[in-house]
């Protein structure tokens, strides 16, 4: 009993992730995964059955949990901060960005709309995994060392 208590109070006090926390636990989710699907197609339900599976699902499980609305929303709303905040000194405008700047502000820009493909977690492994391996994370390998440090 005393291990459940310790969970259910951790979840509920600790504070959630910040937005760079949120990307770094999803491409860890999703290297997790794809490591365990051994780089195959997955049919979700039947590989969250398998033993590939359950030999990480507590891994994935505590990462998945910590992905929730909240964090994903919170996420987008800096995602778009950001993207702001490298517009203001070149008078709002896209068009004045220099080339660094402007790859910046792709970068978020893509990763803010595979963001929006979800509600984040909820306990649905099959759909969240789903979302996660064959929307977002493609986009997370490639912008995550440029947005990462961004949203710090």
């Amino acid at each position: 009993m005393a291990p459940t208590r310790s969970t259910a109070t951790t979840s509920s006090s600790a504070s959630p992730p910040t937005p760079a926390q949120t990307i770094e636990a999803l491409v860890k989710l999703g290297v997790l995964v794809a490591d365990a699907a051994k780089g195959q197609k997955v049919d979700w339900a039947t590989w969250l059955g398998s033993s590939d599976y359950q030999a990480i699902q507590n891994s994935a499980l505590q990462l998945a949990q910590t992905l929730g609305a909240r964090s994903i929303s919170q996420t987008i709303a800096a995602i778009e901060e950001k993207k702001q905040a490298l517009l203001a000194p070149y008078n709002g405008k896209l068009e004045n960005l220099p080339t660094d700047k402007l790859l910046q502000y792709s970068d978020l820009g893509n990763l803010k709309f595979r963001l929006q493909g979800t509600q984040g977690f909820s306990g649905d492994m099959a759909s969240f995994g789903k979302w996660l391996l064959d929307d977002a994370f493609p986009v997370l390998l490639k912008v995550a060392p440029v947005v990462i440090p961004l949203l710090l």
